[in-house]
């Protein structure tokens, strides 16, 4: 949080100086004499890569298929169910291969967005060694347009580009949902229709060919009730699987203010990462979202801005002598 910090105190705009603001309100209430906020003491890692996938979420009157623990003898996987190949780790689904351009600031390795990417990579530092150690982490805005999908979609592939993580992204907005039409991928079956009982999670879920630690969970087809699906029974235990065979899962959500699905889905969660976007995000909506926030807020993402001219000036610098040794 160190960077973010910074790159604040010397941002200019109502953004700025409202995060600033909310940043340092837990100090005034220490010196006030109410205790600090207890921090959540650091959790294991999920397991990840070693029990199969559940192939269905039950119905109401389904009973819910029981999950062999580590230890049991592995055993034959049902036909429509994924299946754990030894020889990599990973799960065989079907693998799709995303038409994004280069051009686009999404999974792209050109010099052009070189300080983007960089800065993402400082995001996965700073999550990695957060005391929480947070495996299911929502990303969301106070409004519309702030930028939480692209976000989202470039922070689950920077922590997959490692290679040691299994990492999946769930586009969780019901109501309009853009990972898909980001991706250029088709949209469902997705979640949707996963929570209705009306697919399995082999047919749902792809893995992206560019990534291979990346999985995509889509939005699926909007949905006429989407308060409801999230609301029932069926959302925490899926959330509560996934946890168990991925080592870390994002999921784009709904903005924070916008609707009541946020809470739904930020329930079950283990942190939350609020996109503001400077000349644009609302200030009124910002100070609600950071209030709703606060119990779980892992930082706060500035979108859309530009580089101090120190870094930018060190990056070029550094790029272009790594060109000439090169």
């Amino acid at each position: 949080m160190g960077k973010i910090v910074d790159a604040l105190k010397v941002a200019h705009g109502e953004v700025a100086e409202l995060v600033l603001k909310s940043m340092e309100e837990p100090d005034v209430l220490e010196a006030d004499g109410q205790a600090p906020v207890e921090t959540a003491p650091p959790k294991q890692p999920p397991p990840g890569r070693v029990v199969p996938l559940p192939l269905r979420i039950a119905r109401q009157t389904e009973a819910v298929p029981a999950v062999a623990p580590p230890e049991a003898p592995a055993v034959e996987a049902p036909a429509r169910g994924p299946v754990l190949d030894p020889a990599v780790g990973r799960w065989q689904i079907r693998t799709l291969t995303l038409p994004v351009s280069d051009a686009a600031p999404l999974l792209s390795t050109k010099p052009a967005q070189a300080s983007a990417a960089e800065q993402y990579r400082f995001v996965r530092t700073r999550i990695r060694h957060h005391p929480s150690a947070p495996a299911t982490i929502v990303i969301s805005s106070p409004g519309i347009g702030d930028g939480k999908t692209v976000t989202s979609i470039n922070l689950a592939a920077t922590f997959a580009q490692t290679g040691d993580e299994e990492v999946l992204l769930i586009d969780g907005d019901l109501r309009c949902s853009a990972v898909h039409a980001y991706l250029h991928v088709p949209g469902a079956p997705g979640l949707a229709e996963l929570l209705a009982g009306k697919c399995s999670l082999q047919e749902a879920i792809f893995r992206v060919a560019q990534v291979p630690g990346l999985c995509v969970l889509p939005a699926g087809t909007p949905a006429s009730n989407p308060t409801e699906l999230l609301g029932s029974s069926h959302w925490p235990a899926l959330a509560k699987a996934l946890r168990q065979h991925f080592h870390r899962v994002f999921v784009d959500c709904p903005p924070a203010e916008a609707v009541a699905d946020y809470d739904l889905i930020a329930q079950g969660c283990d942190g939350v990462i609020l996109v503001v976007r400077p000349d644009h995000t609302n200030r009124a909506l910002c100070l609600r979202a950071l209030e709703k926030t606060r119990n779980k807020l892992l930082g706060v993402l500035i979108n859309c801005t530009t580089d101090r001219m120190l870094q930018k000036q060190y990056i070029s610098h550094y790029h272009s002598r790594r060109e000439d040794k090169a």
